[in-house]
């Protein structure tokens, strides 16, 4: 079962962006956003999928969006000053979208992160090259001896 978040033919058209006429120079706008939900009991969301007018369609995990969202909690500084990823968020769902503006959404998760503020660009850009971002993550999670589990509690 999927639930959209809203068509945004309408913002399209409002904002001369539609009609099979793509004039943006610096962002892309989606038509449609949809999440997917996680298997039952689970009241949240695991996939979000948006599909681009020139007709890209991108399927993104809750996991991979978490890892890469653009906030500046999504990696933090070690003592020496290398960046060190989060880890642990396999299991992350998201609990709601909110529109941006006419340029992205903001994304509130189940680890209570929502400060990242994903643009129609950034969005599209992460669906290009999402195996790179996520092969490159995995591996990095290996090299700092970190795992894409979280921890258990104790």
């Amino acid at each position: 079962m999927a639930m959209v978040m809203r068509s945004l033919r309408a913002v399209a058209a409002a904002t001369g962006h539609g009609a099979g006429l793509v004039r943006w120079t610096h962002s892309l706008r989606p038509l449609n956003i949809t999440l997917h939900r996680a298997p039952p009991p689970s009241p949240s969301y695991k996939v979000l999928e948006v599909e681009y007018a020139n007709g890209d369609k991108f399927l993104f995990s809750a996991e991979f969006l978490r890892v890469r969202s653009p906030s500046a909690d999504s990696t933090r500084s070690t003592a020496s000053g290398s960046s060190r990823v989060i880890s642990g968020r396999r299991h992350v769902h998201i609990l709601d979208i909110e529109a941006v503006g006419n340029y992205g959404i903001r994304i509130k998760y189940d680890d209570t992160h929502d400060t990242g503020i994903y643009t129609w660009k950034y969005l599209h850009e992460l669906g290009s090259r999402k195996f790179y971002y996520m092969r490159a993550y995995i591996k990095v999670l290996r090299e700092q001896g970190l795992t894409r589990n979280p921890r258990r509690k104790k």
